[in-house]
């Protein structure tokens, strides 16, 4: 039985089926990443342009949550998931049908935008389906839910690009995502209260987005993001060079995601409790670590170390930063904030992927671990300090 939620941010309404959504709209993204740099090199492309596909879904994804922030909080929640649902299954169609570059790259724009619009949205919406004192809580379900369409995303991309190739992979999850959409037109409007709507725009971008646990939390998702933008486009080829197949290359990005969903829900009792920057440094520290060791030596067996001290920094930094954000926004321009933070997330992935293809042809993959390792490091020290001027 649905039931209404009430304006405080308390809610009576089960997460499960918003759940759902989140874990879609982000699968149909992560079956590509172990797969679309090896599509580009095939059609004909060099690391450069692998880096440029992969980066045009950011790009477009980045501008596209700024926008759905806006909406969110102008119109409401449930119809904007939905619109990125459907704009999700076109591209999944148009994945199976790209044959060139040019074709591919409009897909990724049109992928975008369905991203850009459903993230924020289902994490808004539930944000505000969540109490305040346990919301870090709600939103490392989030992470969790995120985490385990990375699990099964990369299990099922190995298997069915390795048995049954590319295009029932597209084709299979254009249909999944088809029955999303349909589904989220059942989804309650939780958010229909005039006076919120009139409050919605009331709050500069400015004034959210320099608040100091909002600020470090950004920070923390640009830089952690930047290196799963690296992953993306260099280290899945990377891997394939040194000897692994499909399947291979989908266990090491499995580590990833197994060991960042095991600690994201005790990770959220910390952030409510109060100690969500602190958490946020430590994800970076441990970034930091898992690329050095991939520049010190990348084989076989160091692949999937990496993968596991680069997932336990990823299971730090989610519900820290969405938690923290969660629990300094109220409301009427919550849908802002988390928009921001998609695009942060986004814009460290762009600046990942396409920077990371560009050191990687120029110069080397090895050079480009030590930069994402001291990057790590840089963002860490920014954090920390703008944590003890909050003190």
């Amino acid at each position: 039985m649905i039931e209404e939620k009430t304006l405080d941010g308390r809610l009576v309404f089960p997460r499960f089926s918003v759940l759902i959504f989140s874990f879609g709209i982000n699968f149909d993204n992560v079956i590509l990443i172990p797969i679309l740099a090896h599509i580009v090199i095939s059609m004909g492309g060099d690391y450069i342009m692998a880096g440029f596909v992969v980066g045009v879904y950011s790009i477009v994804h980045l501008f596209t949550n700024i926008l759905s922030g806006f909406l969110i909080d102008k119109i409401g929640r449930k119809n904007i998931i939905t619109l990125g649902l459907v704009l999700d299954t076109i591209a999944m169609l148009l994945y199976y049908l790209s044959s060139s570059i040019p074709l591919l790259i409009l897909t990724r724009i049109i992928h975008g935008l369905g991203g850009g619009f459903a993230g924020p949205a289902t994490m808004t919406y539930l944000s505000d389906i969540s109490r305040r004192e346990k919301v870090s809580r709600s939103m490392s379900m989030y992470g969790i839910f995120f985490g385990l369409s990375y699990l099964i995303g990369f299990t099922y991309s190995g298997i069915m690009s390795y048995y049954y190739g590319y295009g029932a992979l597209f084709a299979s999850t254009a249909i999944f995502l088809l029955i999303l959409s349909v589904a989220s037109v059942f989804l309650p409007n939780i958010y229909s209260t005039s006076i919120i709507k009139e409050k919605a725009l009331s709050v500069p971008l400015r004034d959210i987005a320099l608040k100091p646990p909002i600020l470090a939390s950004y920070l923390t998702s640009i830089s952690i993001y930047f290196n799963l933008g690296v992953v993306t486009a260099v280290l899945t080829d990377v891997l394939y060079q040194i000897g692994m197949d499909h399947r291979e290359v989908a266990a090491v990005l499995s580590t990833f995601i197994i060991v960042s969903i095991a600690i994201q829900y005790p990770v959220g009792k910390f952030v409510d409790k109060g100690y969500g920057e602190y958490i946020l440094i430590g994800s970076l520290a441990l970034t930091a670590i898992a690329f050095y060791i991939s520049f010190m030596s990348l084989t076989t067996t160091t692949a999937y170390i990496v993968s596991a001290v680069f997932g336990l920094a990823h299971g730090l930094s989610f519900p820290s930063s969405t938690g923290l954000i969660s629990r300094n926004t109220e409301p009427y321009y919550r849908g802002r904030a988390k928009g921001i933070l998609f695009a942060t997330i986004i814009l460290g992935a762009a600046l990942g992927s396409n920077l990371g293809g560009l050191i990687a042809e120029k110069l080397s993959p090895t050079i480009l671990w030590m930069v994402s390792s001291l990057q790590a490091v840089l963002t860490g020290v920014i954090v920390a300090y703008i944590s003890l001027l909050r003190k």
